[in-house]
């Protein structure tokens, strides 16, 4: 199978991006698109457009993508689909869309799930940020990745057992809980959430409380990520907030896969919490399109690889060879390169948003 996705860098996908706006411009009375930066290269932006032909449209369809960045680039392509293809099945006068794309531009362009301070900006949204993991001393010998060394079967076989020591001796609720729900306390560590709230964070909630007009009763929100679930599999990750049960969502979307998953710091999570003074129904979900797997071995393997590519990034592991080998595993499991993987994901991406279109009446 050849090479399918032709995308290779931020830029690239940045282009593409203000060329689909330019083409939206020439279709909708109302087109506000806005950059904005957050370091010293204000070159890696994160850009929004806000597209409607009223000014008091009634409802408003959110697309979120790049939190984690180097997903971004699956997010960005999906959310390209929805501006050329799916909002011209909305009507324009009722219904605005408001896409966020690139929120970590950074971690994008370095092919990172982080932005430039080692933060996982899904696990920034928090009204207190004083946190504390109980467990996650007891899995540092783990994600500090004290088992790698020179030999690639030998480092399996420690990586192995230490994984397991650390369930066998907490449990594997509480190892799950301490590695994957987020921490507060290392900031070199993998999923760490960050001690303050970050300007992505700010940006990205910014544009949604701006355009979410007081004309706008219901708002509808996806935000887009790849890595978990089934390989070339969607699902829906709904809050826990939410309040319909996760199978009556699966019957109104025709989706086979909606979940609830319980992480520390989630926009998901947070937006729900900031709205429940207003008078909006609203519908915030996480959409993942699986890349690995969804068995025991693909987590443990997906966890591996996350622990090595930070301990990259961290000066821990030095030979050239196997920094490429780890890197490339990385982008693969959040950026698939292959044909079939990227067909699947677009017709499951459409099949979601012509059911969303029509269960909500956009």
């Amino acid at each position: 199978m050849g090479q399918f996705h032709t995308l290779k860098s931020y830029e690239a996908a940045k282009e593409t991006f203000k060329c689909v706006i330019g083409v939206a411009r020439e279709h909708y009375k109302i087109c506000e698109h806005h950059s904005e930066s957050y370091n010293e290269n204000k070159m890696l932006t994160t850009e929004t457009v806000y597209i409607c032909d009223s000014d008091q449209p009634d409802k408003l369809l959110i697309i979120t993508a790049g939190m984690h960045g180097v997903e971004g680039f699956v997010g960005s392509e999906m959310i390209n689909r929805v501006i050329t293809k799916h909002y011209k099945t909305i009507n324009a006068s009722k219904t605005a869309l408001l896409v966020v794309n690139f929120i970590n531009p950074w971690g994008m362009k370095y092919f990172r799930r982080v932005n430039q301070e080692n933060i996982d900006l899904n696990r920034n949204f928090l009204q207190d940020h004083n946190v504390v993991n109980p467990y996650l001393n007891q899995v540092d010998p783990l994600i500090n990745a004290s088992w790698h060394g020179k030999w690639r079967g030998l480092s399996l076989i420690k990586y192995y057992f230490t994984l397991f020591k650390c369930i066998i001796d907490n449990g594997i609720l509480n190892t799950n809980q301490a590695i994957f729900s987020g921490q507060y306390e290392c900031p070199h560590q993998i999923y760490f959430g960050g001690l303050k709230p970050t300007l992505e964070h700010q940006n990205v909630l910014n544009m949604i409380t701006q355009f979410s007009k007081d004309s706008v009763k219901q708002v509808i929100h996806f935000d887009l990520h790849t890595g978990y679930g089934p390989r070339s599999e969607l699902s829906l990750i709904n809050s826990s907030y939410d309040a319909l049960n996760p199978f009556l969502w699966k019957r109104n979307l025709k989706l086979d896969r909606v979940e609830i998953r319980d992480v520390k710091g989630d926009m998901i999570d947070y937006l729900y919490l900031l709205g429940k003074q207003s008078n909006k129904d609203v519908f915030h979900t996480c959409v993942e399109f699986g890349t690995l797997g969804h068995s025991i071995y693909h987590k443990f393997e997906s966890l591996r690889v996350t622990i090595l590519e930070n301990s990259i990034w961290h000066q821990k592991i030095k030979p050239q060879k196997i920094k490429e080998k780890i890197l490339k595993k990385f982008i693969g499991i959040y950026c698939p390169n292959e044909e079939n993987w990227w067909l699947k994901a677009e017709s499951d991406f459409d099949h979601l948003m012509v059911n969303t279109i029509s269960y909500f009446n956009l």
